[in-house]
């Protein structure tokens, strides 16, 4: 029995000495008296040591560039309408007559001849030729002339016109009366105005009469 533990002590010795001795071989002593257990001792440098990774760093993507606000496009200034001069359907104006620029009285028949509207009368720098813009306005109701273009006076009695008239009367129409084109104004014998010869209304009455036009006279006087 003796015989038999010793001879496992010495195998047990014998297993920790090879294992010692596996260690050892491994062990190193540096120069500055430190024991490196792996071998290794700082002054071997990076040779002697596993290599680390290389990391490369990452550079972030510059976000992109914002798009150029859009060029505003001008909007041009609307040009005010030439004054006719003579050529086509536009007569020449008179030559050697007397300035009518000024003030003139304005009257529509179905608003009054007992008072009177406005119409001024303005020069252009070119002789015979101005523009114009007035009206005549009820006292009794709503009823209403309004004038605005420009005159050629092409002879001492009669008045080319081209513009806008508008009349309004409540007992003929609704709704306002808008004329807009060409007109001529003439003064007959020893009237002392200019009446507009398209006398006859593009609008028509009310009804029952709604088959009949008014007639508008509208007068300019000298």
């Amino acid at each position: 029995m003796k015989n038999t533990h010793q001879i496992l002590w010495w195998a047990v010795s014998a297993l920790l000495s090879g294992a010692s001795l596996h260690v050892s071989a491994q062990e190193r002593i540096c120069p500055d008296g430190k024991r490196s257990y792996f071998g290794v001792c700082p002054e071997d440098g990076n040779n002697s040591r596993p290599l680390q990774p290389t990391v490369t760093p990452t550079v972030p993507t510059p976000a992109p560039a914002p798009a150029p606000a859009p060029t505003p496009v001008p909007i041009p200034t609307p040009k005010p309408a030439p004054v006719p001069t003579a050529a086509g359907n536009v007569p020449a104006p008179g030559v050697g007559l007397k300035s009518i620029a000024g003030n003139h009285r304005l009257a529509l028949q179905w608003i009054s001849w007992d008072y009177f509207g406005n119409l001024a009368i303005n020069a252009t720098g070119t002789p015979g030729i101005y523009t114009v813009s007035g009206g005549q306005q009820s006292r009794e109701n709503k009823d209403y002339l309004k004038v605005d273009g420009t005159i050629i006076q092409t002879a001492p009695n009669k008045l080319w016109f081209r513009g806008t008239i508008v009349t309004y009367v409540v007992s003929n129409s609704k709704a306002p009366c808008v004329r807009q084109g060409d007109f001529n104004f003439a003064a007959a014998g020893n009237r002392k105005y200019w009446r507009m010869q398209e006398w006859f209304s593009p609008c028509h009455f009310e009804p029952p009469y709604q088959e009949q036009v008014p007639t508008d006279y509208v007068d300019i006087f000298f």
